[in-house]
């Protein structure tokens, strides 16, 4: 009887382990993370819409929040390489317009909120608008999708 009670305590003593072991493997990361409530602002999200429609007979792919540094690149190898590719590895533009076969960047949407009018954002938009001119994929902003076929028909 007694060696049976032991093997119940050992077992139940594994178990306990085991889960304690499963739960703790995420609990161990040094932060917390949860799923953001929405992808789009809603500003974004009509412009999206929109953009969509508007571009729905022109034979392209859309994409959004496209990291720059998945854009392009730098030209220079050796050690300007890792403080020209820090320059742009966090940067994110809104929307990319690609062709459908090589999925080949053509054209970038950049969505001009209230953002854009700081002194530090502006900087920003012209090393980006820049660094784009040099890769030769043109940039467009738009404060809203008025008139967006035309301002892409213009610039593809």
């Amino acid at each position: 009887m007694e060696y049976i009670l032991i093997g119940i305590i050992i077992v139940l003593i594994i178990l306990l382990l085991l889960s304690r072991k499963k739960s703790s493997a995420l609990d161990k990361l040094p932060y917390q993370y949860k799923k953001r409530t929405y992808f789009f602002t809603k500003n974004e999200l009509k412009f999206y819409r929109d953009l969509v429609k508007e571009t729905a007979d022109l034979n392209v792919v859309l994409f959004s929040k496209v990291r720059l540094a998945d854009l392009i690149e730098p030209k220079e190898k050796g050690e300007k390489w890792h403080s020209q590719f820090n320059r742009i590895k966090s940067k994110h533009v809104d929307f990319v317009i690609c062709e459908p076969i090589s999925i080949k960047p053509i054209l970038v949407i950049e969505l001009d909120d209230s953002s854009h009018d700081r002194a530090d954002r502006q900087e920003r938009d012209s090393f980006v608008d820049k660094a784009l001119a040099q890769a030769e994929i043109p940039i467009i902003h738009t404060k809203n999708s008025s008139g967006i076929r035309e301002k892409i028909n213009s610039a593809i």
